[in-house]
């Protein structure tokens, strides 16, 4: 059986990781072979830069726009090296917290990095690999910051205020606009079930998910 890989991209507090763990949940009670991951992150390579992205002081002022992209770039390439493309050639469905489209959003249209410098460094340092699917988990900024109330602020992109969370919004909806279909948008502010039901829907009609 061929392996994939599934992204799942949103902003803060929209559910990812509890998407993941969903998803992961259903595809072992069916047998089938899968991993969660996350990004930056997913390799001992890439989780040493994730706490070099993530430095005391949460690496406000410490790195440019440019910079970022630049140290998550390579992590990327190594948890692609190292974690992603291994499980893919060995059949596994590949389900990933975040991905090269986060890198866009948050360093280019928010953090102001050029968005050519972002995508030839894609293509350079990553070979340009997209994923199969992306699943987006839209929430409302209202609703996000709302959740990050309740569970607290975990780094400087929870902290961002009320018309960063807007933009970062509009962009992933943007994008899966321009997406031919590769991106589907899910309802975050469901249930966790519920959105993992959709997801698993979403993912059935792609040829992806048993049922």
């Amino acid at each position: 059986m061929s392996g994939a890989f599934i992204v799942v991209e949103g902003g803060e507090a929209s559910g990812k990781s509890t998407l993941i763990r969903h998803l992961l949940a259903h595809f072992q009670a069916h047998g089938r072979a899968a991993i969660g991951t996350r990004e930056p992150g997913g390799s001992a390579g890439a989780e040493a830069i994730r706490r070099l992205f993530l430095a005391d002081g949460d690496g406000a002022g410490v790195w440019s726009a440019h910079e970022a992209v630049a140290l998550l770039s390579a992590a990327r390439a190594n948890h692609l090296r190292v974690t992603i493309e291994p499980a893919i050639a060995a059949g596994a469905i590949v389900l990933c917290d975040r991905f090269y489209l986060s890198t866009m959003i948050y360093q280019s249209v928010l953090g102001g990095a050029a968005r050519d410098y972002v995508e030839a460094m894609h293509q350079w340092v990553c070979g340009g690999r997209q994923p199969d699917l992306t699943l987006l988990l839209d929430l409302a900024p209202e609703a996000a910051m709302a959740r990050l109330r309740l569970r607290g602020h975990e780094n400087r992109f929870d902290r961002m205020d009320l018309a960063a969370h807007a933009r970062v919004r509009a962009a992933f909806l943007d994008f899966a606009a321009q997406s031919e279909g590769r991106m589907k948008r899910l309802d975050a502010s469901e249930a966790p079930e519920q959105v993992a039901a959709a997801a698993l829907a979403e993912l059935a009609a792609f040829g992806l998910a048993p049922t």
